[in-house]
């Protein structure tokens, strides 16, 4: 059988998307096949004003016994008043209440790499210039050893 390579980058991100989710579900299965019983679990936590309209969260998810957070976000008037902490101890708790090993999280220069190491967090790895003269910190806080 021969394949025929295809390059779909130029679609429009709706026909993209049902390729990308088979792709993901296969490479799921295909990991399951050798980690059965692995927890899946996402987490969204938000904060939202008064009148409703989204002013902060966290989203990520649990996989292989830890936690990945995707995203962490507080408006920039609500920073510096413990809303980003909030978020993060209560994603570790749930990170916890679900047996995880740990959590990492990336995260750039000009965004908060100090916030999260001030948390605990350590630098595990990192890419200068990205993007260009920025870098890109890996971070992760272990809660207890396999």
């Amino acid at each position: 059988m021969k394949l025929t390579l295809h390059n779909h980058s130029n679609l429009p991100q709706e026909d993209l998307q049902p390729i990308i989710d088979a792709l993901r579900s296969n490479l799921i299965n295909f990991n399951l096949s050798h980690y059965p019983g692995v927890k899946l679990l996402p987490i969204l936590l938000i904060y939202t004003k008064d009148d409703g309209s989204l002013c902060g969260g966290l989203n990520g998810r649990i996989a292989w016994d830890w936690l990945h957070v995707e995203l962490l976000w507080v408006e920039e008037s609500f920073r510096g008043k413990d809303y980003g902490r909030t978020l993060i101890l209560e994603a570790e708790k749930f990170a916890r209440q679900n047996e995880c090993i740990g959590t990492y999280l990336d995260t750039f220069s000009f965004q908060a790499p100090d916030f999260y190491l001030k948390l605990g967090y350590e630098v595990f790895g990192q890419i200068d210039n990205q993007p260009p003269g920025y870098t890109r910190y890996f971070l992760k806080k272990v809660f207890q050893e396999p």
